[in-house]
């Protein structure tokens, strides 16, 4: 079996960057985004300087593409196509997501690096709590506008509620943080 030789590259260049990405995770830990300098960072990741320049040029441009990475990660776990029969099942598999996260995405708020993934989140979260629905309110249905509203109102609670949860390692299951959000939001709405 022949190796192709741009294989090769591309599995070393993966690994470097995930030698550098692991690294300064691990320097994030103790050390804030502006006190990490390159030297150390290199020296976290037991490589010189020269091959840190080769794929970033600054460690806040490694950090970016770390939470570039969760976004992606993110979206392909909770995309309708991957499954979720309704959206009980949609916030429990969001929920597993972002305990299994946790420490990543406290990493990120706490570097100031979260913007991406909470306009991410915003947009699956609209997508996925009403979608296309038709949303009634106390039974009856609701104008453009309002469903508009009624979503960034949704979406901006449940990104606070599960924020707290993760930032804060309140000690509750993805289940209970489900049903919780489940049954808050379906207590005076129906979608159809």
């Amino acid at each position: 079996i022949k190796v192709n030789p741009m294989e090769k590259v591309n599995q070393r260049v993966a690994l470097t960057k995930r030698l550098i990405q692991e690294a300064l995770l691990r320097l994030l830990k103790k050390t804030p985004l502006a006190k990490v300098s390159v030297c150390a960072l290199c020296e976290e990741a037991q490589i010189n300087r020269t091959t840190f320049y080769r794929h970033y040029e600054t460690p806040d441009d490694v950090l970016s593409e770390i939470a570039a990475d969760a976004v992606q990660q993110f979206s392909r776990t909770t995309a309708p196509a991957q499954g979720v029969p309704n959206e009980k099942q949609f916030l429990l598999k969001m929920c597993e997501f972002l305990q299994a996260n946790a420490p990543l995405l406290r990493i990120l708020v706490q570097s100031n690096a979260d913007k991406p993934f909470a306009a991410e989140m915003y947009r699956v979260l609209s997508a996925g709590v009403l979608g296309k629905k038709t949303v009634l309110y106390r039974g009856k249905p609701v104008d453009e506008a309002t469903f508009s509203l009624i979503n960034s109102y949704f979406s901006a609670g449940i990104f606070a509620l599960v924020r707290l949860w993760i930032l804060e390692e309140v000690p509750k299951t993805p289940a209970e943080i489900a049903d919780l959000i489940y049954s808050s939001f379906y207590h005076d709405f129906a979608l159809q």
